[in-house]
């Protein structure tokens, strides 16, 4: 199950491991999604798309029964459903006019979303002695970010921490959690940003370019994999080398 699937970053993760080979349900609050499990179909992957708003708790675990009942179990959830707020103008909010409607949304769709589905799938990866979980935070957790709004690199850095206690109370189980913290990645969000920001973004990436979204994908693939079965609580930076910046 991949969140936030329509497009950018979760539709990279979704088409990649539709190649990977698994049977894939793509999540998103965009009905676009269900023309992204077409696309998919056609190449033959396995492959089901849900629309649903993962801001509105109540609706969650309808979704993920619904998933289980139609697919029988759930061994990869990623956690990738996420949006920046911005101010009327496009810019960030500053610290002082962060108000509780964007905080709360903020803390509802990338930190109780995340601990919802985790809880609806964790007992069927228990039992079976396998599973993954990969929540895509952000650079904005890990540093100071200052086109970052508070709410943003509070509730990435939530994540991280529920990241951790995921994956020290599933470690003896087979089940395995980590994040994934991308940096600045070419997406529709990003895409819109103005040309001062983007500037900004160039200048301290040593690698000199912005990320693409199969990038982060190819983290998760790892993540997700058998191979990985020795890395759990872990934060993967996709980030250009963004933290050897001076």
């Amino acid at each position: 199950m991949v969140t936030g699937a329509a497009s950018g970053v979760g539709w990279s993760i979704g088409r990649r491991l539709a190649d990977d080979g698994f049977a894939v349900v793509l999540v998103d609050i965009n009905p676009d999604v269900q023309d992204r499990e077409a696309e998919l179909v056609e190449r033959g992957a396995t492959v089901s798309s849900v629309v649903a708003d993962l801001i509105d708790r109540e609706s969650i675990p309808s979704v993920a029964a619904g998933i289980l009942r139609r697919h029988g179990q759930c061994d990869v959830l990623v956690n990738n459903a996420g949006t920046h707020f911005k101010t009327p103008e496009g810019q960030r909010f500053r610290f002082d006019e962060v108000g509780l409607r964007e905080w709360d949304l903020s803390i509802a769709l990338h930190m109780t979303a995340p601990m919802l589905l985790c809880q609806a799938f964790l007992p069927g990866m228990k039992e079976r002695g396998w599973g993954r979980v990969v929540n895509i935070a952000s650079r904005a957790a890990r540093t100071y970010i200052q086109q970052s709004s508070a709410f943003y690199t509070a509730s990435k850095s939530g994540l991280i921490g529920l990241t951790r206690a995921v994956a020290g109370e599933f470690a003896a189980y087979g089940v395995t959690c980590n994040s994934v913290a991308p940096g600045r990645i070419r997406t529709p969000l990003t895409d819109i940003s103005s040309a001062e920001v983007k500037r900004f973004s160039l200048n301290e990436l040593p690698v000199g370019r912005v990320g693409e979204p199969d990038e982060v994908a190819a983290a998760v693939s790892f993540l997700a994999s058998d191979q990985a079965g020795f890395i759990t609580g872990a934060v993967i930076d996709v980030n250009g080398g963004g933290f050897m910046a001076p």
